[in-house]
């Protein structure tokens, strides 16, 4: 027996190579066991959800939580609402408009970025 700790669905293998085997180190072993269908195996009978995170700012985590975990994740009341300007982490801007929002999507689409990702 064995127990795996962590999170299945974040941070997926670099993989370099090509052809078959490019395929197959895709998944992690812990991906594999996760999605096992066989009766008595993969996520319904052994997985248990961390519901609640202390890592990310609230805004953060309800967009992790609807993108990947069913709107089951939530932030704990320690960080829901971090200021990235407390305690000299940032210099707080004269001007609060020009504050970083705790996400920020940017659409790099088109913008000639080089993309290794299939090599």
């Amino acid at each position: 027996r064995a127990i795996l700790a962590g999170d299945y669905k974040q941070l997926p293998p670099t993989v370099k190579c090509a052809g078959g085997s490019a395929e197959t180190l895709s998944r992690t072993l812990f991906e594999r066991l996760m999605d096992d269908a066989r009766p008595g195996h993969g996520a319904k009978s052994c997985s248990v959800l961390l519901k609640t995170q202390y890592r990310m700012h609230g805004t953060i985590c309800a967009w992790a939580s609807t993108a990947s975990y069913g709107g089951a994740l939530e932030a704990a009341p320690s960080c829901a609402s971090r200021d990235l300007y407390a305690d000299d982490f940032l210099a707080r801007p004269a001007d609060l408009t020009k504050a970083f929002a705790p996400m920020l999507h940017v659409d790099t689409c088109g913008l000639g970025l080089d993309d290794d990702s299939a090599a």
